[in-house]
This record gives C-alpha cells, structure tokens and sequence, in this order.
C-alpha cells in the first residue's frame, strides 16, 4: 500500500494533476494544476488505485514548482 505524503505529485488518468498539500487526521487536502483545491478522505484515496504517483517532493511548495506538476 502506497504512503501518502505531503509534497506528491498524482496524475489521473484523464489527465489533471494534483498535490497533497496537508494530511489531517481523517483528511487529505489536495491542490490541482487547475487551481481548484479539495478535502479528499484518506480511506478513499488509499483505495484510488487509478491515480498515477509521478513525483514526490520535501514540501507541498517544491512540488507546486516542478515540471511534474506544472507541465505535465
């Protein structure tokens, strides 16, 4: 089972992607390169199997910046 941790980069499969910005305690908090920002529960995204881990990075702010996330 994946770790989920502040700073991945996820691509879904038709095409956007996403960072994990904050882990709470039954919630993750998630940025998308469309700027639009969602709560996600953990249970869920432990189970989305379809989303595709493209990069991890130290903080939620170096991923913002990389060419993972930004160009895709």
């Amino acid at each position: 089972m994946l770790e989920i941790k502040v700073g991945q980069v996820y691509k879904t499969p038709s095409g956007p992607r996403y960072i994990v910005t904050d882990i709470g305690t039954y919630n993750v908090y998630l940025l998308y390169d469309t700027g639009f920002c969602m709560e996600y529960p953990i249970s869920s995204m432990r189970k989305n199997y379809n989303d595709k881990l493209v990069a991890e990075y130290p903080s939620w702010k170096e991923a913002v910046n990389s060419k993972e996330f930004n160009n895709g």
